[in-house]
């Protein structure tokens, strides 16, 4: 979860995102270690409020940490190698890599980010390194599109 954002629209993009989509939603490695870290960094900031409702809140909000085998971090990181060196992510975003890998060995259907450099990795190339990877293709979405969706038009056909 990207908190530069407004965390309520986030909340409320996941709650459309499981009662809409019946999505299982859960929280990986890293994305808590970056909001347990940003709780430090953001001392006294409606940041560090959002990061530590998040962290708080997890469960409430029906929101499942998991966790990673060992060698789920060396699919991880070979992932992020391969990502950065045909061009798909900056080096520095190292936990963007991360986090989508992660998603990818538990099998998730979407990543909800408002991380526009993972929003702007082609669909395509994407999947196709995932694939190579032995992870799973994820879709990558931001809470705005969510918060977007219209069921009953996507029931007729439409988005």
């Amino acid at each position: 979860m990207e908190l530069g954002a407004d965390c309520a629209s986030t909340h409320n993009a996941l709650i459309r995102a499981k009662a809409y989509l019946g999505i299982h939603l859960i929280v990986t490695p890293t994305v808590i270690e970056e909001l347990a870290y940003g709780l430090e960094i953001w001392s006294g900031t409606t940041k560090a409020k959002w990061a530590e409702t998040a962290l708080r809140e997890l469960r409430k909000w029906a929101i499942e940490p998991v966790g990673l085998m060992p060698v789920g971090h060396g699919i991880c990181e070979a992932f992020y190698e391969t990502i950065v060196k045909r061009g798909y992510l900056p080096e520095h975003e190292r936990h963007d890599a991360l986090v989508l890998a992660e998603a990818g060995l538990w099998n998730a259907a979407y990543l909800i980010t408002w991380d526009h450099h993972l929003l702007d990795i082609p669909a395509q190339p994407l999947a196709k390194i995932m694939t190579e990877k032995d992870l799973t293709p994820v879709k990558i979405i931001s809470p705005e599109t969510l918060n977007r969706y219209d069921p009953t038009a996507a029931a007729k056909g439409r988005k």
